[in-house]
């Protein structure tokens, strides 16, 4: 009974300090739930990005075949002028004992403008969603760098460092799981 007077002037400090623990741990509850949001946002990215560069390296492909079937299809044209004796105009050659042949395969001109714009789109789209997997995977890492500035600050003096990293680390564990 000497001390109910101290219990009773220390008691709205005491629901201060709960109020503020009860604070803390929602805000940490709206972080881990954004990076929750944030895990799912970078594998949704880095998907993207990867099928974008599969379409990317597909229509660079494309571009280099049909762009060597044209070259080619050109020598075969040039051939057709050929006359034994006759210089080349390509080599000077007066001798042509195996001229090149037109392709029934070959692209024109604009066909090959074509791919060409089709794969520089393509590795634009693929840049574009490079740049935004980097900015959702720098936002995943703010967050869970908050996250453990966060814990280290409110529980730093009750929980050993390596535990509470192994509290994150098992909590962002789960979350990048369910990605």
């Amino acid at each position: 009974l000497d001390r109910a007077g101290e219990d009773i002037a220390e008691f709205p400090a005491g629901i201060s300090q709960i109020q503020a623990d009860q604070a803390r741990m929602e805000y940490l509850k709206g972080r881990f739930l954004a990076l929750e949001k944030a895990e799912k946002e970078t594998g949704q990215r880095r998907e993207e990005y990867r099928e974008a560069g599969l379409a990317y390296s597909k229509a660079l492909e494309t571009y280099r075949i049909k762009h060597d079937l044209y070259l080619h299809e050109q020598a075969g044209i040039l051939a057709e002028e050929l006359e034994e004796g006759q210089p080349c105009p390509v080599c000077g050659s007066i001798h042509h004992p195996n001229p090149a042949v037109k392709s029934r395969k070959a692209p024109d001109r604009k066909e090959l403008d074509d791919l060409q714009k089709a794969y520089e789109k393509a590795g634009d789209q693929e840049k574009r969603l490079q740049a935004a997997l980097a900015r959702s995977e720098e936002n995943r890492k703010n967050i869970k760098d908050d996250i453990e500035g966060k814990v280290r600050e409110s529980f730093g003096d009750i929980i050993p460092e390596e535990e509470y990293q192994t509290i994150v680390k098992q909590r962002i564990s789960v979350l990048e799981k369910t990605k």
